[in-house]
């Protein structure tokens, strides 16, 4: 869940509280779990939004009628249904890391980071359909590794690049910790261990090439889909980066280089 009220999103149980505040009445008693942790709070609803049909007895999310509309979205704030979102395929929460965005536009919206791409950029793109879905051109010189190097569009948030090779986009880096988290809410600073427990089957923890064996990869592998990867780098504790993409350049570690 994404949280958009004017101020800066806010996500998981952060977005949560957020949304019981507005609701008011006696669901303001929940901003009482603002004095728990929140690496324990998004625990706690990083397993209800993995288990909330089991939870709720319910196989999807009620599409509310016309009339009952205005209770679900408040004049000035809008609800993003993301890593808790309604869909039939509920148990699998990495499985919406492989769809495509729907939005024609970039804006706040868009920015969050899947199998196969962030917002409107997918991997596989060429050089000027990037650049039709961002709004600006895209420049590389290829002037260090071949026909591989990276590009960082004015449009994409901070802390984030392309890598472009023979001027196709083949992966997207997120180095920034403010910059964007996956579909399942997953970002840097996270611990290892919530990411793990985010995707369950669909991610395996690897000794990462330098600073293992206390270093890790967190591959993350959506169901049905063997070409597109997200890859956590983590120090054994947290997320220091990630990177999302197509085999095989979602596993170059080092880059371009």
């Amino acid at each position: 869940m994404i949280l958009l009220d004017g101020a800066a999103p806010r996500v998981r149980s952060d977005a949560a509280l957020g949304v019981a505040s507005i609701m008011g009445g006696p669901w303001r008693m929940a901003a009482v779990a603002r004095v728990v942790p929140r690496r324990l709070r998004d625990a706690v609803y990083n397993f209800v939004a993995r288990h909330r049909h089991r939870l709720s007895g319910a196989p999807s999310c009620v599409v509310p009628p016309e009339g009952e509309a205005h209770r679900f979205i408040a004049a000035g704030t809008i609800l993003l249904m993301l890593a808790a979102g309604c869909s039939p395929g509920a148990d699998r929460p990495s499985a919406a890391d492989s769809l495509p965005p729907s939005a024609e536009t970039v804006d706040s919206l868009t920015w969050v980071a899947r199998a196969d791409g962030i917002g409107p950029i997918r991997a596989g793109m060429t050089l000027d359909e990037a650049a039709a879905a961002l709004g600006e051109p895209i420049h590389v010189d290829y002037a260090d590794f071949g026909n591989c190097d990276y590009a960082t569009p004015a449009a994409l948030p901070d802390g984030v690049s392309l890598m472009i090779i023979a001027d196709t986009v083949e992966r997207v880096d997120v180095i920034d910790p403010s910059a964007v988290r996956t579909a399942a809410g997953a970002g840097i600073g996270d611990l290892e261990s919530s990411v793990v427990a985010s995707y369950g089957s669909a991610a395996t923890v690897e000794p990462h090439k330098y600073t293992g064996p206390e270093g890790h990869y967190v591959v993350v592998a959506p169901p049905g889909d063997s070409v597109h990867r997200i890859i956590f780098e983590t120090d054994g504790d947290t997320v220091t980066m990630y990177r999302v993409g197509r085999m095989p350049a979602v596993r170059y570690v080092e880059g371009c280089a």
